[in-house]
């Protein structure tokens, strides 16, 4: 009888240890401030813009793409700046594929780079207004753009 009761417990505890489930998380940290008599000094940065495109890619489920799309970009573009080892993706672009099940975001852009930090001076301003859009300059003049996010849509049946 007690042999059979310590099966039993045996049998539980292992069942319980046994039904763990495994996930991996990617969380920025940011601390929030209290904006009430802080002094803030604009700071520019150096860049430097690599001309060779990277990609990035994240899967997630449809329903949970539907209640949050820019958490899937951003996993999407996390993915390419550790594949590419910079600091940020300049000009990323967008392909959602919507399926029943699973949506893939991919995404495209140049890895950029921090070089170096610096107090803004007055002949900043002129750049800061500029770069409210995105200005490509080819053979026949220069181009403004904006972000494209294009969208691809499977069905099955």
């Amino acid at each position: 009888m007690i042999m059979k009761k310590t099966l039993i417990v045996a049998m539980f505890a292992l069942f319980i240890t046994s039904c763990g489930s495994m996930s991996k998380i990617k969380t920025t940290d940011v601390d929030s401030i209290d904006k009430t008599g802080i002094l803030a000094h604009p700071i520019i940065a150096e860049v430097e813009i690599k001309n060779t495109k990277v990609a990035g890619q994240y899967i997630i489920k449809t329903e949970q793409y539907k209640l949050n799309k820019e958490y899937g970009k951003n996993m999407a573009i996390a993915d390419a700046v550790q594949k590419a080892k910079c600091d940020y993706l300049v000009h990323p672009m967008y392909e959602i594929i919507i399926e029943t099940r699973n949506t893939t975001i991919n995404v495209t852009g140049f890895p950029g780079v921090y070089k170096e930090f610096r107090k803004m001076e007055a002949r900043d301003s002129t750049i800061l207004k500029m770069s409210q859009t995105s200005i490509i300059k080819t053979g026949s003049g220069m181009i403004e753009v904006d972000n494209t996010v294009v969208t691809k849509k499977k069905r099955k049946f």
